[in-house]
């Protein structure tokens, strides 16, 4: 009994060291979690867990933490804006009011204790990465992926597997991936029969004036004593939609590695199926009622005029990728979907409200300048926030199903401590650079065509990785094969998200 006391006191120990330690004048954060009481043990069970928790008081299910630092930086900043709005034109002033939450999230990024500046610290660097050219930022996101897969795989059989919380069956995380797939193939064909069916809009002399918009507007109104490329080099000196994509690795990171409790393949199953359903109702949507575009000439820029008149040719249009949008495809932005979906998994793995506060700034301001240039209705990026939002809500049930087998525990030697990491092998290596570099080349040098075959091709890779992993026979194995998938997830990601954002 001593040894088994003496390897368990050991082993917490080195638990201990992993954690962060937290900064002075800090707290340590306490994470509320309903399973703390009670393991779910069916999906009624777990639904009655779920309402448990979502009955505690809100503030009460994130860890807080207090600092004047943060105070005495805000009333700085605030004293350099004064000074700024005397001296400075308007052009930089508002550049500088409207980095305010990436400022926010430098002062965050040093304040918060220990994993919690990973988030912060991403935003700030992206904002700045902006400065750079394309395929220098690319090229450092691609990095990025790829020094990210190569670590979290020396964990695989280390101190993440102690979680207790429940993670989704295999099976139930390929169909998801499946889904989504599916359901963004079938907007990219039906984005192609509503432009092709909408007679009037293919014609410039006979397309209908655009309707009323008074958001746009209003945001005209406030930004007129701007030029218009003033104000798109605003959106670029943010780069919010990078930011985001920049924080769901660094989100998944967070998870993988500091949370207590949540599980990473949980909330991105909760993540794809959010996103599955907001574009299924989006395509509804903009089938059911054909709104025509702001754009004069939409048509004949993005797509055959006249269209084929050959049945498989005209068939074949439609699964050509529509990386630029279609012309009438309106209701419901799809840009708000995406960009939304990665708000709502990067705020939910920030304890602070006031990095989520920050980020959602920096998305209405990324949403108010799609709005001004008029490439969608405000009532669209309106609609595509809630709508996320809402399904959010409704899929949290996912980070609560019970599991259908035990956490693989790490493997240990005879005297109960855990055996050392596993180096990468050269297939581990090839894996990984491999889909980082596939998915760099397809942002930067392949041509935007056959970006939708490679989708193709790195989701089927998913889907053999779990495959194997299923029929693993050692619990080492099965996690080489679930890095495996979820390293070809973020590459597809990236890869997706640098053609069609």
């Amino acid at each position: 009994m001593s040894l088994v006391a003496s390897n368990g006191a050991v082993w917490e120990y080195m638990m201990l060291r992993r954690r962060p330690l937290p900064l002075p004048g800090t707290t340590v954060p306490v994470v509320h979690n309903s399973a703390d009481e009670e393991e779910p043990r069916d999906s009624a069970s777990a639904l009655k867990i779920h309402g448990k928790r979502q009955q505690t008081p809100f503030a009460l299910r994130f860890p807080t933490y207090t600092s004047k630092l943060s105070v005495c930086v805000t009333v700085s900043v605030a004293g350099l804006l004064y000074l700024a709005f005397l001296w400075c034109e308007m052009a930089q002033l508002l550049k500088a009011v409207t980095l305010l939450p990436a400022v926010v999230c430098a002062v965050l990024a040093i304040v918060c204790p220990g994993s919690q500046r990973i988030l912060p610290s991403t935003i700030v660097a992206t904002t700045l990465g902006a400065q750079l050219p394309q395929y220098i930022a690319a090229a450092l996101a691609s990095a990025a992926l790829l020094w990210f897969g190569i670590t979290t795989a020396r964990d695989a059989i280390q101190i993440k597997r102690f979680k207790r919380t429940v993670a989704p069956p295999p099976t139930q995380v390929v169909i998801s991936v499946l889904v989504l797939a599916g359901v963004m193939l079938t907007e990219n064909f039906m984005i192609w029969v509503v432009s092709a069916t909408f007679l009037p809009g293919q014609n410039p002399k006979t397309e209908p004036p655009p309707l009323q918009d008074n958001g746009q507007r209003l945001f005209q109104s406030l930004m007129q004593g701007f030029t218009k490329h003033q104000v798109v080099q605003l959106r670029r000196v943010w780069n919010v939609q990078w930011g985001l994509v920049s924080a769901l690795g660094a989100s998944f990171l967070v998870l993988d590695r500091y949370h207590p409790t949540r599980q990473l393949y949980a909330v991105g199953t909760r993540a794809i199926y959010t996103l599955s359903a907001s574009r299924f109702v989006r395509t509804v949507s903009f089938l059911l009622t054909v709104v025509p575009s702001q754009v004069s000439g939409c048509f004949a820029q993005r797509f055959p005029s006249p269209p084929p008149t050959d049945v498989w040719e005209w068939i074949a249009v439609g699964f050509l990728p529509a990386a630029h949008g279609g012309c009438n495809d309106l209701i419901i932005s799809g840009h708000a979907t995406v960009t939304s979906t990665l708000a709502c998994v990067a705020v939910s793995a920030h304890p602070s409200k006031v990095f989520g506060g920050c980020l959602v700034c920096l998305l209405l301001l990324d949403y108010s300048v799609e709005i001004y240039e008029g490439f969608h209705y405000s009532v669209d990026m309106w609609l595509g926030l809630v709508i996320v939002s809402l399904f959010w809500k409704v899929f949290s049930f996912w980070e609560d199903l019970p599991e259908t087998k035990p956490a693989n525990a790490p493997t240990s030697d005879a005297t109960g401590f855990p055996q050392p990491e596993a180096s990468l092998s050269n297939r581990d290596l090839a894996v990984y650079f491999a889909s980082s570099t596939v998915s760099y080349l397809q942002v930067v040098v392949f041509p935007r065509s056959i970006v939708n075959g490679w989708i193709v091709v790195f989701v089927l890779s998913v889907a053999v990785c779990f495959v194997f992993m299923l029929r693993a026979k050692t619990s080492a194995e099965a996690s080489t094969f679930q890095y495996y998938a979820q390293h070809i997830l973020l590459c597809t990601l990236h890869m997706a998200f640098g053609v069609y954002l």
